[in-house]
């Protein structure tokens, strides 16, 4: 699993008219009582799922904002039933959520009097180290790593598809007068189409990955160039959220203004990490007035007082799946007493370890067996790693791997489906080679591409290496030729005649009066011996 901090910070939209905007950050969702200020989160979660969204919904600005709550209330029960699982299916839960969030905005419409309204979602799922993403309009997920920013999704509407196609200029998108109609959005009626979302599946997280989930302001309204110099800014991600946020609100921006980072720490979580996230969740503490510095956080948004005189910036709705929500990091004379025990526990299992071996060695030596035991662990180690070796396949076929096509007599077809009923799209010689993108569902095609075109070819036809194609030489089928006789040579044929018969072949007018003269006495005294070598004129046999 991952050890990540997540940030989430959404403002006000201030315009009217505009898409109203609010994000599932780990369960947690703004709610109405908190549209009139800033919703600010940090949490720290080493959850094995871990999901955070954000919706976008076009329309009457209170219809809008009211369904966005509704959207964040059916996921969260998705999620929730989901997390009960040992393992997530994506494939469901991604149909689940599409379909779920599609029927709820169609019925919203229908009990509001036919009123259009048109959400766009984009949403991560982090599972252990696998990141996962659903998108379905035009807000926006970008992946930041070693220095490169790498867009996870495209926008679905109708000047970015004309960019697709190539009717207009990628130039040309920003100021095209449909650059705002949806393609694909969550209240697609059935009159209007299948409802048709973009999935990014098993992408690779590495340590000190970014991930950023942005509204329609952040993405769409500010240079990408000004967006993307903050996170590329070595500061954490709680500073590039109010960074992004304040230079959107000087640039004039005043919707749309929805960011949600978060920052893979660790993709290999040791158990001390989960004592310590876990310790954090029971008991957040709040922020004193006196606790608050006067940074970029401080001077962007103004601690509220509650009735206590303690000072937040946030509220806790202790949700299951994220393990803390933090505005500070945990006591240090706590975190050091959760290392001090956390170190005593390896090392008495280290101990036990030790004389384990130890007890173990000294007794193989005072039975005589240490000579054996050196000489056969090396094989046993050599053996178990063989037999423990665990093939990633999808790697495997992101490398593109190389297969051979192995039907000699026949060619290897390559069909348009994973179904030799469907269209032939090309034909392969033996050893023709071919890119492997991976495997269908079914387990008997792999998919293909050839020459730029994808398509299915049986698993059978195919090889790692390529099918060794052998000649028949001259001498074997000097052994399998059959003469005028009807006979065929006879195989242990003396070395003497063997040598007369290749002139024998080749002139057989000739052969017959010089093979005697040429053939000494002392090399073959039975004068019977050369019939076989050249048969009677007539074709028939010789007794």
């Amino acid at each position: 699993m991952s050890k990540t901090v997540s940030t989430c910070l959404l403002e006000t939209n201030q315009v009217q008219g505009k898409p109203q905007e609010n994000v599932f950050f780990h369960s947690l969702y703004r709610t109405e009582p908190e549209f009139v200020s800033e919703f600010f989160r940090v949490a720290r979660s080493t959850s094995p799922i871990q999901i955070c969204a954000i919706f976008s919904t076009v329309g009457p600005d209170s219809l809008a904002a009211i369904l966005n709550i509704e959207l964040n209330k059916e996921l969260a029960a998705i999620v929730e039933e989901t997390n009960k699982q040992p393992v997530l299916d994506f494939d469901n839960f991604s149909k689940k959520v599409v379909n779920t969030l599609n029927s709820k905005v169609c019925s919203y419409i229908v009990a509001k009097g036919g009123t259009p309204l048109k959400t766009s979602m984009t949403m991560m799922v982090v599972e252990g180290d696998i990141l996962r993403v659903i998108h379905i309009g035009n807000t926006k997920a970008v992946l930041y790593r070693d220095k490169k920013i790498m867009a996870l999704t495209e926008e679905q509407t109708v000047a970015h598809r004309y960019v697709q196609m190539g009717a207009i200029k990628p130039e040309e998108e920003k100021n095209h007068p449909e650059k705002d109609t949806l393609t694909q959005y969550l209240g697609k009626m059935p009159q209007d189409g299948e409802l048709i979302p973009e999935k990014k599946v098993n992408i690779k997280l590495k340590d000190n990955d970014e991930l950023y989930l942005m509204g329609n302001g952040i993405s769409k309204a500010i240079p990408q160039q000004m967006r993307n110099m903050v996170i590329c800014k070595d500061i954490s991600t709680e500073e590039k959220a109010r960074e992004i946020i304040i230079a959107a609100v000087n640039y004039g921006v005043k919707y749309g203004l929805s960011l949600v980072a978060m920052k893979v720490e660790s993709t290999l979580l040791l158990p001390g990490d989960a004592v310590l996230a876990s310790a954090t969740a029971d008991k957040p503490a709040p922020v004193k007035k006196d606790d608050v510095k006067d940074d970029v956080f401080a001077a962007f948004n103004e601690p509220k007082d509650d009735d206590e005189g303690n000072t937040t910036t946030f509220a806790y709705k202790g949700n299951s799946s994220v393990d803390s929500i933090v505005p500070d990091e945990p006591a240090p004379n706590k975190k050091k007493a959760i290392l001090i025990d956390v170190a005593i526990v390896l090392g008495i299992l280290l101990l036990f370890i030790g004389i384990g071996f130890g007890g173990s060695y000294l007794f193989m030596v005072k039975k005589g067996w240490i000579s054996t035991v050196e000489t056969t662990l090396p094989t046993m180690v050599q053996t178990v790693a063989e037999e423990s070796v665990d093939i990633d396949t999808n790697a495997y076929y992101e490398e593109q791997h190389i297969l051979y096509a192995i039907d000699v007599e026949n060619s290897v077809k390559a069909y348009e489906k994973n179904d030799q009923t469907s269209a032939v799209i090309a034909e392969l010689k033996v050893n023709e080679p071919v890119t492997v993108l991976g495997e269908d569902e079914t387990g008997l095609f792999y998919y293909v591409t050839i020459d730029g075109v994808n398509g299915y070819i049986l698993k059978p036809l195919l090889s790692e290496y390529e099918t060794e194609i052998t000649t028949p030489t001259t001498q074997e089928t000097a052994q399998t030729s059959i003469p005028r006789g009807g006979e065929p040579t006879v195989p242990n044929t003396p070395p003497t005649a063997a040598r007369t018969t290749a002139p024998a072949e080749t002139t057989p007018t000739t052969t017959a009066p010089t093979a005697a003269p040429t053939e000494p006495a002392p090399t073959e005294p039975a004068p019977t011996e050369p019939a076989p070598v050249e048969p009677a004129p007539g074709g028939g046999e010789e007794g």
